[in-house]
């Protein structure tokens, strides 16, 4: 057996990273399987290079494959997090944004059958994105200075938790967690945060705090169009096809 390096492991990821951004799915797949098979067997890394795996087949619309890869994803991970007496900072990081893979799979399910009208009966989902958030908060809990108020983690997961809170959950979270998502939007990719991209340019990272604060109104004006007071067909379809573009 080859001994891991993680050096070589970690720059297939960044290639796979830029690949990703570039929009060539099938090369960035490549080097993220690349970097799976080189990772030591229920390691943090075969579930992080998994968890990528999915992201790519979910742009290259395989939506079965992207599913499958995030649920071997969360398995290690959360594997880790029940094998450990008490999890690390990292060990909650990596299984919060495993879940989070699961949980948009079966929300992205639930707001297309919503919108073919048909009755959502699996709302399992809601538990994987909770347990997203509830990690990230014991994450935070273990870091120092302004990373135990914001990571970067929280702010990808944000508009999507609030999303599925709103229209599967309970709103009023969802629209607390909606107005979160707009105020640490600001804060996305800062240097400022240990849990940011080193490798980001200054460019890329105002299009980071762009794209988080889109992402954040969104959610947030979803919250506002689904409340219950003045719901209706026309407003949920709406809802409905803002929440799928935002995803």
């Amino acid at each position: 057996m080859n001994e891991f390096n993680k050096t070589n492991f970690e720059e297939l990821m960044r290639e796979a990273v830029i690949q990703h951004n570039l929009g060539d799915y099938e090369a960035a797949l490549a080097l993220s399987n690349e970097a799976y098979e080189m990772a030591p067997d229920n390691s943090s890394e075969k579930g992080r290079a998994a968890r990528d795996n999915s992201a790519r087949y979910d742009r290259l619309g395989k939506t079965e494959e992207a599913e499958q890869w995030a649920d071997e994803a969360f398995n290690i991970h959360d594997g880790l997090v029940k094998s450990m007496d008490d999890p690390n900072r990292e060990a909650y990081r990596e299984r919060s944004v495993s879940a989070m893979y699961v949980a948009v799979n079966g929300l992205r399910k639930a707001i297309h059958a919503k919108q073919a009208g048909q009755t959502v009966d699996d709302l399992s989902f809601l538990d994987s994105m909770r347990l997203t958030w509830s990690d990230l908060q014991k994450a935070r809990a273990k870091a120092n200075g302004l990373n135990r108020k914001i990571d970067q983690y929280a702010i990808n997961a944000s508009r999507r938790a609030s999303m599925a809170e709103t229209l599967f959950g309970d709103r009023k979270i969802g629209l607390i967690i909606g107005a979160k998502a707009v105020a640490l939007a600001f804060a996305s990719e800062s240097p400022m945060l240990d849990t940011s991209n080193p490798n980001l340019t200054t460019k890329q990272r105002l299009q980071a705090k762009k794209k988080a604060l889109l992402g954040g109104v969104a959610a947030l004006g979803i919250s506002v169009i689904a409340s219950p007071k003045k719901m209706n067909k026309k407003r949920q379809k709406l809802a409905l096809k803002i929440a799928d573009r935002a995803l």
